[in-house]
């Protein structure tokens, strides 16, 4: 059993103004991650807190544990700047055809987040139904914490076996239909830091 979690304070001043030294902030009127590119690009900070229990099922169940969804494969890389769907391309490229859930990590940072949309576009030809989700449009980026409240969003997901409505309204975040059981989460980041994580149901991984 290992309790996994950090806070992200988006009101510092420091991190605001390296963000912008940097120009990765976005400073402009809010709008989608997907639609920042055309100007630039970059990421709304968000203050986040979110703590995830991981535990072993048989431990989890012999103490009558509410069981919220499994991580099926987990993923890291991208030490330096190469492309950022090194992991997503590991994880999601031997899936079964079907509906696929994402919880994308993409945070409005340019070149990282066309990258990955382009890379999910792509997996949408390839057999996989996706249904996209930017937490970053919602909850804002944060940074470190990102990906953990990504894995949170996907285990109440699990649990509830149904997708959240889209987080915006550029028309990319389409509605989700259906059962869901199977979840993409990914952590893009801004350089490094990059990682991918699948998510199943309990009644997907019944067997396990």
């Amino acid at each position: 059993m290992v309790l996994v979690g950090g806070a992200f304070n988006a009101g510092q001043n420091e991190h605001v103004c390296l963000m912008a030294g940097l120009n990765r902030l976005w400073d402009k009127p809010y709008r989608s991650v997907w639609e920042r590119g055309r100007d630039g690009g970059g990421a709304s900070p968000g203050s986040v807190g979110v703590f995830v229990l991981i535990e072993a099922s048989y431990h989890a169940n012999e103490r009558g544990a509410r069981v919220y969804g499994y991580i099926d494969q987990i993923c890291s890389g991208r030490e330096g700047p190469q492309s950022p769907d090194c992991c997503i391309r590991a994880l999601a490229g031997g899936l079964a055809p079907g509906p696929l859930h994402v919880i994308s990590g993409a945070s409005g940072i340019e070149p990282q987040t066309s990258e990955e949309k382009n890379f999910l576009d792509e997996l949408s030809t390839a057999g996989l139904d996706l249904a996209v989700r930017s937490h970053a449009n919602v909850l804002g980026w944060s940074k470190d914490v990102h990906f953990l409240a990504g894995l949170a969003l996907a285990a109440i997901a699990a649990h509830r076996r149904a997708f959240y409505d889209p987080f915006e309204q550029s028309g990319y975040e389409q509605p989700a239909g259906g059962d869901a059981q199977r979840f993409l989460v990914t952590a893009t980041g801004q350089w490094r830091g990059a990682g991918a994580a699948l998510v199943n149901s309990l009644e997907l991984t019944s067997g396990h």
